[in-house]
């Protein structure tokens, strides 16, 4: 008979054999640093402003690989942003003979219609709705430009097809609440720049829409809630603090409206309207603490009196 148990050592001592191998196996490997890239430099200037440079990055990733419609793509943006749209709409195409691409189109159709050309502008937003049912954003901007046009009902509907395709496009939210708020429907206005504002809460753009209509509405408490948001994510916005310090004002928070307005001034030291904001508010506080000195006084009075 064998026995059970010298077995089980030994399988048991084999383990730890193989797993301390494994583990000075792994440890020995080196991971190779990413492949540099023209492609992958060009994207890192781009983000860092550098136009120019990143555009001959990718002229230079498009030596080697001519047919790269993602290294064609971006450096028709880098063109596009700098205003060299005859460029930019020459590589669009290109990018398009080679594959449907609604990032393309969507640029293209902004290119024709700041050239006035507004039906081939359209067209190609219509195109990529048709090309790209599962995607909102053709959709959402088609309705975007609609709007620009005045045609306010084809707008709204392009809007809700995007909200069909995605309820949770939170561009297309904002898009629809600023439509609603220019159709004087506040109500759907107010839902729909909620919504944005909760699915994307560091937007600052659908933060502050949704400020002003709040305000508008005299809601002043959410209104301050939705500006001091702002103001973390954007601190060096001047017309945000003075924002703030207005309503703060109105609601007779006058020390916390003047440490706004001080935010303010530092910002914008040119600014006649923050001086006199400040001026009044320490006005207020002035009178306040007169009238606060002269309340404890009185009770001293009394008080002393047999």
């Amino acid at each position: 008979m064998f026995d059970r148990r010298k077995l089980n050592k030994l399988n048991f001592f084999r383990f730890l054999f193989l797993f301390l191998v494994s583990v000075w196996i792994s440890a020995c490997v080196v991971v190779p640093a990413p492949i540099e890239s023209h492609y992958n430099r060009g994207v890192d200037l781009y983000d860092q402003g550098e136009y120019s440079k990143a555009i001959e990055q990718y002229k230079l990733a498009l030596i080697s690989h001519p047919e790269d419609h993602f290294a064609s793509y971006n450096l028709a943006v880098a063109y596009q942003d700098q205003g060299k749209t005859n460029k930019a709409e020459e590589l669009y195409k290109k990018v398009l003979s080679l594959r449907e691409d609604s990032g393309s189109r969507i640029n293209l159709a902004a290119i024709y219609l700041s050239q006035g050309k507004t039906e081939e502008s359209l067209s190609q937003l219509r195109i990529a709705v048709e090309s790209n049912k599962d995607n909102p954003n053709p959709a959402s901007v088609l309705g975007e430009y609609l709007e620009r046009l005045g045609k306010l009902p084809e707008s709204e509907k392009s809007f809700k097809n995007a909200l069909d395709i995605d309820e949770k496009h939170a561009p297309t939210h904002y898009r629809l609440g600023r439509l609603f708020i220019k159709q004087n429907a506040f109500d759907k206005a107010q839902i729909h720049l909620k919504r944005a504002a909760e699915l994307a809460p560091k937007e600052a753009t659908y933060l502050e829409e949704l400020a002003n209509e709040e305000k508008r509405r005299g809601n002043s408490m959410e209104a301050i809630a939705l500006y001091e948001r702002i103001s973390l994510l954007q601190p060096d916005r001047p017309e945000i603090w003075f924002q703030l310090g207005d309503l703060y004002k109105q609601n007779d928070y006058f020390k916390q409206a003047a440490m706004r307005f001080w935010t303010a001034l530092d910002l914008d030291r040119n600014n006649p309207a923050i001086h006199r904001a400040l001026l009044e508010i320490y006005q207020k506080l002035t009178k306040l603490e007169k009238d606060s000195i002269q309340a404890v006084e009185s009770k001293s009075t009394i008080a002393r009196k047999p």
